[in-house]
């Protein structure tokens, strides 16, 4: 076994004394110890409570401690207690049936299962088996501090309902709590395979595939979809999206702590808000080789093919959607000095089959492509003159022809 603390760093001498008793009693187990020093206030996010914000780092910095030991999981200390608590928290701030089910068992956080071994059992059964084994411990005064809403659900709202509704009313909780962890159990196998058939192959909600499915399954959906994403998950941010399917495309809405869901054409994706509007970029570009370009988190490929016949395949795409590919003019290629860059306003193409030229921004505008996702799609020019945009055709006289051609494929994605 290895030991955690952390030192969240509110409590003052007191938070000290804590870290302090836990190191002794590692010390005389012999269990080698992690303390983590945080500032949970200056950690706080727009809109975040307290009590939010410690949960948030507390755990980033759980994972973090079991990475560097390379640990199989973490295991937490919740109990009963902690179940009941959080189902009549979730129930009165407003939930769906997923937050009813209390504390999962078992979750993944970063990549680390984060277990709960505890549950079971109630908080002064915990009490009483150490204090018959010999053992001391510290209760956390914040635990008891009338400002916080879990404190005062604990304190006062449980025990008047023992006295006045029923005296089983925190068993009733937790076994409802437990009932319905069974069930969304079951139903998260069929969603999972349901947002397979929803999401395309970016992970974007298909607009006309949610749109179809009934209210109670669209909700399900989009639960799992936030869930996979790692975006915050709660009721709200669950009826902000389903409202965001009707809504005119371009239209965005914060998720908050980073995320923000934005509306495309046909489709609905999560992005970090830090995503929203990629630096300008210009790279040369790497042929039998690739070009990285991290302002977009795309990697763009290109290497000479020879093909069969005189045309090349047939590609089909859309501005702004990866991967994006084409196929160009060998001779013209080669005489050139290829580079890769963000778009600029006044930018134009004359696109292949077509008279005059176009600005970049009316084809933007025809794709339906939102402002701030624009200048992440790469432009292609050659000696200043644009033979590409990213999921468009061609510039004309830059289409491959004959056996041999330049194939160029934009995917995301560094950070994936």
């Amino acid at each position: 076994p290895y030991a955690a603390h952390i030192h969240h760093g509110l409590r003052g001498a007191e938070a000290d004394r804590d870290a302090d008793f836990v190191a002794r009693l590692c010390g005389q187990m012999g269990i080698p110890l992690s303390v983590a020093k945080v500032d949970v206030e200056g950690e706080r996010g727009p809109g975040e409570s307290l009590e939010e914000a410690g949960r948030r780092v507390r755990y980033r910095e759980l994972v973090s401690i079991a990475r560097s030991i390379r640990a199989d999981f973490v295991a937490t200390g919740h109990t009963e207690d902690d179940v009941v608590e959080t189902v009549i928290f979730h129930l009165v701030r407003g939930c769906g049936p997923l937050g009813l089910a209390g504390i999962r068992p078992v979750v993944r956080i970063g990549g680390i299962p984060v277990v709960r071994p505890l549950l079971g059992f109630r908080h002064a059964e915990l009490c009483n088996y150490l204090r018959t084994m010999g053992h001391t411990w510290l209760e956390d005064s914040s635990n008891s501090d009338p400002r916080f809403t879990r404190n005062r659900i604990r304190a006062e709202l449980i025990p008047w309902m023992e006295r006045h509704i029923n005296p089983a009313a925190r068993e009733n909780i937790a076994r409802l709590a437990g009932i319905i962890a069974e069930e969304e159990k079951w139903l998260a196998t069929i969603v999972t395979n349901l947002l397979q058939s929803c999401t395309d192959h970016e992970g974007r909600l298909i607009l006309s595939i949610v749109r179809a499915l009934p209210e109670a399954a669209c909700r399900r959906v989009i639960v799992h979809f936030l869930r996979i994403q790692g975006a915050p998950l709660n009721w709200h941010n669950v009826q902000r999206i389903a409202d965001l399917i009707h809504q005119r495309s371009g239209t965005r809405v914060d998720l908050g702590t980073g995320w923000y869901a934005l509306r495309g054409p046909d489709f609905i994706a999560l992005l970090p808000s830090g995503l929203r509007e990629p630096a300008p970029y210009r790279y040369f570009l790497q042929i039998d080789g690739q070009t990285a370009i991290p302002e977009a988190d795309l990697l763009v490929r290109a290497e000479w093919v020879s093909l069969p016949g005189d045309h090349p395949p047939e590609v089909r795409g859309r501005v702004g959607e990866y991967p994006a590919e084409v196929y160009l003019n060998e001779e013209k290629c080669r005489h050139c000095r290829l580079v890769v860059r963000s778009w600029k306003p006044g930018d134009r193409i004359r696109p292949s089959g077509m008279r005059g030229s176009r600005k970049l921004q009316d084809i933007f505008t025809d794709n339906k492509l939102p402002r701030d996702e624009r200048r992440r799609v790469p432009v292609l020019e050659a000696d200043g003159e644009i033979v590409w945009v990213a999921g468009f055709r061609p510039a004309e006289g830059w289409q491959g022809k004959g056996h041999r051609m330049l194939h160029i494929r934009v995917e995301r994605g560094i950070s994936r």
